[in-house]
């Protein structure tokens, strides 16, 4: 994908709705602590600290007291292990967006985020697709409705998994449960 944005200008973003992230959140507890070393299991003060103003408290939450409709949070880094082991150039950076009817998360390369224009593109496509769709990207909610799975799709899937499995004299790693529900019997 990044050798396509090469050739011409490509803004990729992924779209979380209703995110349940306390990364920013978390990162402000710290901040309010007054402890030179935080450690929240071993508090001095556990009756009455600072921290408990954003304790429990969502990462959209915080933000839907802070942005307008249309604004966008700054950029954060992704603190997942995973990302950290195996994304490489690749590793995720996101920000919080006012959608207009919700707070969500919008989650980029960071080379889109490292190019300042790329990523302004990225947060008014975003932006406009969730204006368009009353708070939804519509281009996501188009591609939710075409993403339909068919009995005989899964069917036709499942058969495909077991031919392979058998090709390899591996094992069908199925319960007998699932295996008995697609088995017709005589």
């Amino acid at each position: 994908v990044r050798r396509l944005g090469k050739d011409r200008r490509l803004a990729l973003a992924s779209y979380i709705s209703l995110p349940g992230g306390t990364d920013v959140a978390n990162v402000l507890r710290v901040a309010l602590c007054p402890e030179e070393n935080p450690d929240c299991d071993h508090c001095p003060a556990p009756a009455n600290r600072p921290c408990d103003a954003v304790a429990g408290m969502a990462d959209r939450e915080l933000f839907g007291r802070l942005l307008g409709e249309g604004e966008r949070s700054e950029l954060f880094d992704s603190q997942s292990a995973v990302v950290a082991r195996y994304y490489g150039a690749h590793r995720v950076k996101f920000f919080y967006l006012n959608a207009g009817g919700e707070i969500s998360r919008v989650e980029i390369p960071a080379w889109v985020a490292d190019d300042n224009a790329l990523l302004a593109l990225t947060h008014a496509l975003v932006f406009d697709q969730c204006r368009r769709g009353h708070g939804y990207p519509v281009a996501l909610a188009e591609a939710h409705e075409q993403a339909v799975v068919t009995g005989a799709d899964r069917e036709s899937f499942w058969r495909l998994v077991e031919s392979k499995l058998a090709g390899e004299r591996l094992p069908d790693c199925r319960s007998l449960k699932s295996q008995r529900k697609r088995t017709r019997w005589l």
